[in-house]
């Protein structure tokens, strides 16, 4: 599997993926910390401002879009680590 992240837009094995802006953040994030957990809370400091007032269920539902796209088997979630994409 190929992704590449540039200019807002995501490609997956060369076909443009259809994802919001918080969706592609949070992707790069992963593949940045790629193997290793991120925790829930790094991740909605990485997207989000820092007064937002997002919640868990925010990343729960960008990681559930994300599990759709690449496979669910990928994307790792570990209650008390967070989440690592497995590529």
């Amino acid at each position: 599997m190929i992704i590449k992240i540039f200019n807002k837009r995501v490609l997956l094995n060369k076909v443009d993926a259809k994802l919001g802006s918080k969706a592609i953040c949070l992707l790069d994030y992963l593949l940045k910390y790629r193997g290793h957990f991120v925790s829930t809370n790094s991740l909605e400091k990485s997207i989000y401002p820092v007064n937002s007032s997002s919640k868990n269920t925010s990343i729960r539902f960008h990681i559930f879009k994300l599990r759709k796209l690449i496979g669910e088997e990928l994307i790792i979630s570990h209650r008390n680590y967070g989440y690592k994409i497995d590529i």
